[in-house]
């Protein structure tokens, strides 16, 4: 929403933001098959870096608006591809991971989970909408990057990592 009044109109908005989000998480998925979080550590270093950036934001990109302020469209557009792009390619690595981890355990419900993750991404984005109505950008942020943080703990106790079953 920031970088939607940054950029100075809803087109731009749209197409230079959500381009950079899809082609940056779809990097990130690519990169997961390279460097798969198969490890507590790999998933743990994830995790904290995924939920540190994104807690990160509220405090250092106002500034950055504030000094780019005047710059051109162009100039603009590139500072928020350079500003979206790592935490797109940090977000990549989530459901890739997550469908692998599940798959190793049992491959039959795979369908379900895509529907799941479609469905849950719905409901998350609205629920997004509304608490950066109600709360404010920051807020919602910090719950978004809190939620990241809660993934640790829970798949060091509960994820197998590198325990594939056949």
């Amino acid at each position: 929403q920031r970088l939607s009044v940054f950029l100075g109109h809803p087109v731009y908005s749209l197409s230079v933001l959500l381009f950079t989000l899809i082609l940056a998480t779809g990097i990130g998925s690519l990169i997961s098959d390279i460097v798969p979080l198969d490890s507590r550590p790999r998933f743990f270093i994830w995790a904290l870096f995924t939920g540190a950036y994104v807690a990160a934001l509220p405090h250092w990109l106002p500034r950055v608006f504030l000094a780019f302020d005047s710059a051109n469209v162009l100039t603009r557009a590139i500072l928020c591809v350079i500003t979206i792009a790592p935490a797109g390619l940090l977000l990549g690595f989530g459901f890739p991971t997550g469908m692998r981890l599940i798959s190793a355990i049992d491959s039959r419900p795979t369908p379900w989970f895509w529907g799941i993750n479609g469905a849950a991404g719905t409901l998350a984005s609205t629920i997004a909408v509304a608490s950066s109505i109600s709360f404010g950008i920051g807020t919602t942020l910090t719950i978004g990057a809190t939620c990241y943080i809660f993934l640790i703990p829970t798949a060091l106790l509960f994820i197998s990592f590198g325990a594939h079953r056949p």
